[in-house]
């Protein structure tokens, strides 16, 4: 079926049978746009405009010449070389010294470190987590569960839960050539994307195809 004349989402191929929102209950316009012809056509206008949000925001800027003085190792370096708190502000000692610290205090006390690691386990897998989704994606976990919730823990493409249930995570989908963050998308999906290379026009190639047109 084509494309709903009440649905904003431009990709939106939805026929009365596929719109699994049920009644079309988002007929009014939202601060995502809209108006759109299901749920699922909503939630995915959210997830894009959120990404979008969060891949356009201005990076952090910290001035290379600022200097600030280590209180351990009693030097100026630039505020590249100190950890920074939750909070923002900087750490009293640099990087070098707080490993240096951290090192000594392990050896010297290392049943407390290995008792503290088994206690924290969770919270230091999360940590981990959170570490990789930001240096590979460019997006923290607290984002990536965010997003999860707003696709109700279906895939942004078929709308359906992971072949493994709402127990498997879903794949970031990302743009390989900038590194923005586009969608959370379940295995299946993430096989078929990389079989046609990411290429948006393969993948409507293969459409037309599938449906006859070519």
């Amino acid at each position: 079926m084509g494309q709903s004349s009440r649905c904003s989402n431009q990709s939106c191929r939805c026929s009365p049978g596929e719109c699994r929102g049920g009644e079309l209950s988002f007929t009014r316009a939202t601060k995502y746009g809209g108006p759109f012809c299901c749920e699922i056509c909503y939630r995915r206008a959210v997830v894009a405009a959120k990404a979008s949000a969060y891949a356009t925001r201005p990076p952090e800027q910290i001035d290379p010449t600022v200097r600030k003085h280590c209180g351990a190792c009693k030097t100026d370096k630039p505020l590249t070389e100190f950890y920074r708190h939750r909070t923002g502000a900087f750490t009293s000692a640099c990087k070098d010294c707080r490993r240096k610290q951290s090192s000594s205090h392990y050896h010297a006390n290392p049943e407390q470190h290995r008792a503290w690691r088994r206690a924290n386990a969770r919270r230091l897998f999360l940590l981990r987590r959170d570490n990789e989704m930001k240096k590979k994606y460019g997006i923290s976990l607290m984002l990536y569960d965010e997003m999860t919730m707003t696709q109700c823990g279906t895939c942004a493409i078929c709308a359906e839960l992971p072949a493994g249930g709402r127990s498997e995570r879903l794949y970031v989908h990302h743009c390989h050539k900038t590194g923005r963050f586009v969608a959370l998308i379940c295995g299946r999906c993430n096989t078929g994307l990389g079989t046609f290379n990411d290429d948006p026009i393969l993948l409507r190639r293969a459409a037309d195809v599938h449906e006859g047109i070519a």
